[in-house]
């Protein structure tokens, strides 16, 4: 199907033959709704001043994801500020409320 498309559009793809082939093979697109209450942002306490006089005074947290061959574990990270190195680190295979304790806690233990 894919290249009857691309020989009738002379090797080219037109938004029109894209939505067609799309649509042909169940394609649809997912509706979005917002659940839930808007988030609320936090304080900014640094105020974009990321400089820290002395070490273990100002930690800042980062939340992400990283893809493995099995699955997308969660990781959060402790950084120190003077040093710019990791202090904490936590992963889970999934979303936890404690996974950024648990680096805090690394954090604090191992300074």
């Amino acid at each position: 199907m894919i290249k009857h498309y691309w020989l009738e559009n002379a090797g080219a793809w037109t938004l029109r033959s894209i939505m067609s082939l799309r649509s042909q093979t169940g394609y649809r697109r997912l509706s979005r709704k917002s659940v839930g209450k808007p988030a609320v942002a936090s304080l900014k306490l640094l105020k974009r001043h990321f400089d820290a006089c002395e070490p273990n005074k100002v930690l800042v947290t980062d939340i992400s994801f990283i893809r493995t061959y099995e699955d997308w574990p969660d990781l959060a990270m402790e950084l120190d500020l003077f040093s710019r190195q990791a202090v904490g680190q936590s992963m889970k295979s999934k979303m936890a409320s404690n996974l950024t304790i648990d680096a805090l806690q690394l954090a604090v233990l191992g300074r």
